[in-house]
């Protein structure tokens, strides 16, 4: 089997330098960010270097973590924003191979065993990655390349921070021995228990011990561990991006703030449809289904409080301005009387690579490409709060629909 290259990417403590680029009075005080559970106070899903120093993690009780570290900021966590982001990054990987994995919010897998002779050594790649993302995001990246998503995972965890980790192929095996046994996958807190249990800590230990001897102890998920310790890993990077659907959500505030007409729905439209508009042209895609969900305040069943329409065009679309004036239809056809909404959901579905109309040089359709194109230029270069639709300013004098509230 030919040697593969694979890059894993981390993002280091993702979520809590989003907040902390969101908030810049916390520059070099901790951050920990949570996410609701229950009634609970929360656990804990990101942390800052600062507060990591004191001893906080991550799926830690947010209780636990403030009394490690009562000085930290702590944050709700905002998904919707790191989901943005998170493709953001993406997007600058996505530029080198078509094989690229997401895994969760901070991490991805890369196959760029066929991108050498477009873009030169996958060290190479990896570097020039870490190197756009801190132009364009401002995030620090940590990378680890290896023959298999195993030893490249393993190599970014030791990579971190910010660094780029190679293991040369034939010394996979030599390269995990010494790395803790809950770096394999499928060894969680019971397992790593019971291996303690037998006296094996380390990963090199786990690969010493006969494989017939761990499927006794563990059942057919024994052989796996021994073929994972001995740096032997098959699966291949499932390409998953971009996804194939592009929605955006934005939930509103309840209460008295509860919106009931669809004129309040309207002033949001064009932003979202140039949020959306932008992830279609940035991937090379047009759409040509759209469907609005409305999430009501209501009583009753789940079901019954989400108003649903869709529409499925005769062309396909990518101009922000049709995407918008296709939901305005929408919500005008949808939003009834009476209802009160307390957020909205966008998608868009049917997704295709190119659109096969000709195009005149004085058409609508023309004119509102090169529109599009200007736009992504100044944002480009500018930022994303360079440009943006005038009705914005009507919500506390700024371009609130460019990110969700925090």
């Amino acid at each position: 089997m030919p040697t593969r290259s694979i890059i894993h990417l981390h993002i280091d403590s993702f979520l809590a330098e989003i907040e902390r680029q969101r908030r810049p009075d916390l520059s070099g005080r901790p951050i920990v960010v949570i996410r609701s559970r229950g009634g609970s106070a929360g656990v804990v899903v990101s942390v800052s270097a600062e507060a990591g120093n004191d001893g906080v993690t991550e799926s830690m009780t947010a209780r636990h973590a403030q009394r490690l570290c009562p000085e930290a900021q702590f944050i709700a966590a905002d998904y919707q924003l790191y989901r943005e982001i998170h493709a953001a990054v993406m997007d600058i990987a996505s530029v080198y191979t078509p094989l690229l994995e997401p895994y969760v919010l901070d991490s991805a897998y890369l196959d760029v065993s066929a991108c050498g002779s477009l873009f030169g050594t996958v060290r190479h790649i990896a570097a020039e990655i870490k190197q756009k993302v801190k132009e364009k995001l401002g995030f620090e990246i940590s990378a680890g390349i290896g023959t298999n998503k195993l030893v490249a995972s393993a190599a970014s965890y030791i990579a971190c921070p910010a660094r780029i980790l190679e293991v040369e192929p034939g010394k996979e095996r030599e390269f995990l021995a010494p790395l803790p046994v809950r770096l394999l996958w499928g060894v969680g807190e019971k397992i790593e228990k019971r291996l303690a249990d037998l006296g094996v800590h380390i990963i090199g230990q786990l690969a010493s011990i006969p494989e017939r001897f761990l499927v006794k102890q563990f059942g057919p998920a024994g052989s796996g561990f021994h073929k994972l310790a001995c740096g032997i890993d098959y699966s291949s990077v499932l390409a998953g991006y971009p996804p194939e659907i592009i929605k955006i959500e934005q939930m509103f505030p309840t209460g008295e703030d509860e919106i009931e007409e669809p004129a309040a729905l309207e002033e949001y439209l064009p932003g979202f449809a140039d949020r959306l508009a932008e992830k279609l042209r940035r991937h090379g895609r047009f759409t040509k289904t759209l469907t609005l969900k409305l999430h009501l305040c209501a009583d009753g069943p789940a079901a019954s409080r989400v108003a649903v329409i869709e529409r499925r065009l005769k062309r396909s679309i990518d101009s922000s301005i049709d995407i918008s004036s296709e939901f305005r239809r929408l919500l005008c056809a949808r939003m009834e009387s009476g209802m009160k909404v307390s957020g909205i959901s966008l998608v868009l579905k049917d997704l295709s690579y190119g659109e096969n109309s000709q195009l005149s040089f004085m058409s609508d359709k023309t004119l509102r490409m090169r529109q599009d194109q200007i736009v992504n230029a100044i944002k480009d270069r500018f930022g994303e709060r360079a440009i943006f639709y005038g009705v914005a300013l009507a919500k506390d004098g700024q371009a609130s629909f460019l990110r969700p509230a925090p």
